[in-house]
C-alpha cells in the first residue's frame, strides 16, 4: 500500500512500482473508477481488453443459447412432420395388383 499527498490542483503522483506493474508510461491514458467507496485505477488499454473479453464471452454464450433453441425447434418440427405424415397403406399401389 502506498500513501501520497494530494498536491496543488488535485494532482497525485502514481508511485513507480505501480506504474511498472501496470506498464504505464508518460502520455498513457489512465481511467479512475469508484467502486464501493474505493478508487480503482486501470489503463484505457486494459479496460478495452476487458470489454472485448466480456463481449466475446457474452456473444459466445448467446450464440450457444441460440443454437440450442434452434436445434430444439428443429426437433419439434421433425416430430410434428412425422406425426402428420403416417404411412397409409390403403393409398399405395399394393391394392392395384389384386384382381
Amino acid at each position: 500500500m502506498y500513501e501520497m499527498k494530494i498536491s496543488e490542483g488535485g494532482r497525485v503522483v502514481i508511485p513507480a512500482p505501480i506504474r511498472r506493474s501496470l506498464d504505464l508510461n508518460e502520455g498513457d491514458t489512465v481511467v479512475w473508477d469508484i467502486l464501493n467507496g474505493e478508487v480503482h485505477l486501470s489503463t484505457r488499454k486494459k479496460q478495452l481488453e476487458n470489454r472485448k473479453t466480456k463481449t466475446n464471452k457474452n456473444t459466445k454464450y448467446t450464440k450457444t443459447k441460440k443454437k440450442k433453441k434452434k436445434n430444439q425447434r428443429k426437433k419439434k418440427t421433425k416430430k410434428k412432420k412425422k406425426k402428420k405424415t403416417p404411412q397409409n397403406h390403403a393409398n399405395t399401389s399394393h391394392g392395384a395388383h389384386r384382381q
